[in-house]
């Protein structure tokens, strides 16, 4: 979308403030290869801040924690105090699980985001239809075919690369950081999980509808 907007609206007869807003909200998944970039780091920038003091840990990370924290949790807060006005601070409890799940989106928003980048068209895929019903079906050419390929199970590699880190925390006694890994963990975890399972639901679900047109077709 921003490869085909943006040259357009920065050469627009329009204020620069609308084009600066223009470019904040078509361009923030550009983020998403960059967090694949810091998760490899981490466990080597661990390893590093294992030699330091605990006053260069406070100076250093907490800062950088807060910063990266702070700004994504006060943006959906402050949204939601909008929305919502009577019940927002409800919402504040699901940010942990908020920041999880855009975690676990990491590695597939980064492939959407490299194949927009190299101009690698790929087709919008809706859900598989088998076409049971009234009409006749070839079996022999209707086959269940899984889409997600390898994203699951790396997304899985990276969970338990993460809970090694957590790990490695509680050996070295860095506990300050466990809950900062461990939303890595439950992001990577769901986003791989939840795919094979919903997977595995629709191969049951065709197992079934074959069943049925076999049934149909005797």
């Amino acid at each position: 979308m921003a490869k085909k907007l943006l040259p357009a609206i920065l050469k627009a007869d329009i204020p620069r403030r609308v084009k600066a807003e223009a470019f904040l909200h078509l361009t923030p998944n550009i983020s998403y290869p960059l967090m694949i970039v810091v998760s490899a780091l981490m466990l080597p920038v661990m390893i590093v801040r294992f030699y330091m003091s605990w006053k260069q840990m406070v100076y250093l990370d907490l800062p950088l924690i807060a910063a990266s924290f702070w700004s994504i949790s006060l943006f959906y807060v402050v949204a939601q105090r909008e929305l919502y006005p009577k019940h927002w601070k409800r919402s504040v409890l699901m940010l942990p699980m908020l920041m999880a799940v855009g975690v676990g989106l990491t590695i597939i928003n980064t492939r959407a985001v490299l194949e927009a980048l190299f101009g690698v068209e790929t087709a919008f895929a809706r859900t598989p239809k088998y076409a049971i019903g009234d009409r006749p079906m070839n079996l022999e050419v209707k086959k269940y075919r899984r889409r997600s390929g390898v994203l699951p199970y790396l997304e899985i590699a990276f969970g338990t690369y993460f809970l090694a880190m957590i790990v490695f925390a509680i050996q070295t006694y860095n506990f300050f950081s466990i809950p900062f890994l461990g939303l890595f963990v439950f992001g990577y975890y769901w986003a791989g999980f939840i795919t094979l399972y919903q997977e595995h639901q629709g191969h049951l679900r065709f197992l079934k509808q074959q069943k049925l047109a076999l049934a149909r077709q005797a």
